[in-house]
């Protein structure tokens, strides 16, 4: 609580929440002429788009919000909100509740990505000269590395988890995300 809050203040916590369902409803909105149209919040991931009402546990996106209102939390290679989010997913994968084959993975955050970092390799979109940008092996290459080096505690146990997966686990994940 280094911004001078009181230990019980949850209101960053309220904002990012507030955040997630402000975005679910967007994203329902957005696909409404979906006629099975089924959504959770903080059950499979922060915000998840199932198959149909009939299956709840089989998520067709899942979303992770990372919301900032005091720090800017970079999405670095060594970023722990990078590797908590892998972590998330690989666990959900390992256990059942996602299929990497099926999913799209999304990375929702008040940041902005840098196009120094490997995170630039997993957006959509094309770069500024309009070629596109994505590359998900070189993205899941130069995160391999930066998880390897690192010493931070969090990053470790997310780097454990992904190297746990084959390499085709691996490349699915990524290629999801």
């Amino acid at each position: 609580m280094s911004n001078g809050s009181p230990p019980t203040d949850a209101s960053s916590s309220a904002l990012g929440y507030l955040y997630q369902c402000r975005f679910a409803l967007l994203l329902a909105l957005q696909k409404s002429d979906e006629p099975n149209l089924c959504l959770s919040i903080e059950k499979l991931d922060d915000v998840a788009f199932h198959e149909s009402p009939t299956t709840p546990t089989i998520a067709r996106e899942c979303l992770q919000f990372k919301h900032k209102t005091s720090r800017a939390g970079g999405l670095g290679d060594s970023s722990t909100d990078i590797w908590k989010t892998l972590k998330i997913w690989i666990d959900a994968a390992r256990t059942k509740k996602i299929d990497l084959n099926r999913v799209s993975l999304f990375l929702v955050t008040t940041t902005a990505a840098s196009d120094k970092n490997s995170v630039r390799h997993l957006r959509p979109e094309s770069g500024k000269s309009g070629v596109t940008t994505r590359n998900s092996q070189e993205g899941l290459a130069q995160l391999e590395k930066a998880g390897a080096k690192s010493t931070n505690a969090v990053v470790k146990a997310g780097y454990a988890a992904l190297m746990a997966l084959t390499p085709d686990e691996r490349t699915t994940l990524f290629k999801a995300i």
